[in-house]
């Protein structure tokens, strides 16, 4: 909680909603009023406290800083892109289609005829970590002497202006199949050799970045994510983003990628409920 000095709630509502905050909906309402000098009733400003500056705290540890109304926050704050592929939500730019700076070698389709990996969305709940959608991914490696990897492209967020800052994560629910729950599509842990990839304006990628999740291991499909899933559970990664090589860099793509070196067999599973707070 925190405290401005306002006559009454009319001019501290008001006054609030001036305040080029672009998180207004984090704010929580309750502040004490302590000064009847601040402002007219119409919110606007006649005063500001003697210290020059009004310190608001807002949910998700983020500050805003405001000497007067027309002064800049300090960060931002809140979810700057999420979808559950659900009808409502952000859909997703491409499907079955690779990225081609990651690129593919040694996978083709494993199911549905797909000449390629799968990457699409898929209705129904048992697809679904929440709502009735989500992501299906699939595909069969081939080679067992060399590179299996394939890196999909879902969403083009480059219009969006997501700059990763130091408090930014990444957060995603993946449920890798067996083979007892993919029509025996999947081979072995192979399913689990999946994550969710981010492609950057300058060229550079969450899994060759160093960030690791939530248990320690690597935002990589390979060398992180693979044999660390549950199979046939939904696991929740989160990523510290902002801890890395990426701080300051700005997103352009949001990808997932299969990579597991030296196998054969298939793969498959569904990725749901991506988000990435600023």
């Amino acid at each position: 909680m925190y405290a401005v000095r306002m006559r009454n709630i009319t001019c501290r509502d008001n006054s609030l909603r001036m305040l080029p905050l672009q998180a207004e909906g984090l704010i929580a309402w309750g502040l004490s009023e302590t000064d009847p000098g601040v402002c007219t009733i119409n919110g606007s400003c006649t005063y500001t406290p003697n210290n020059g500056v009004v310190t608001l705290t807002l949910a998700g540890n983020a500050l805003f800083v405001k000497g007067s109304v027309s002064a800049v926050s300090t960060s931002t704050a809140g979810v700057v892109f999420s979808s559950g592929f659900e009808p409502a939500d952000t859909q997703p730019t491409w499907s079955n289609t690779l990225d081609e700076s990651a690129g593919i070698s040694n996978v083709r389709g494993v199911c549905c005829n797909l000449p390629g990996p799968e990457a699409k969305i898929g209705a129904g709940s048992s697809f679904a970590h929440t709502g009735d959608h989500a992501l299906l991914y699939s595909g069969y490696a081939s080679n067992p002497n060399g590179t299996d990897y394939a890196y999909s492209k879902i969403f083009d967020v480059s219009s969006r202006n997501i700059v990763i800052h130091s408090s930014s994560t990444l957060s995603y629910w993946i449920n890798p199949e067996s083979a007892a729950t993919s029509y025996n599509y999947a081979t072995g842990s192979n399913s689990t050799c999946v994550g969710v990839d981010l492609i950057f304006s300058d060229g550079s990628t969450l899994r060759d970045s160093g960030a690791v999740d939530q248990n320690g291991h690597r935002a990589h499909p390979f060398y992180g994510q693979c044999n660390h899933l549950t199979l046939d559970a939904w696991n929740q990664v989160r990523v510290n983003l902002g801890s890395s090589s990426l701080n300051g860099k700005t997103l352009l793509r949001v990808i997932i990628g299969y990579d597991q070196p030296g196998v054969t067999g298939g793969y498959r599973g569904a990725i749901d409920d991506i988000s990435i707070t600023g």
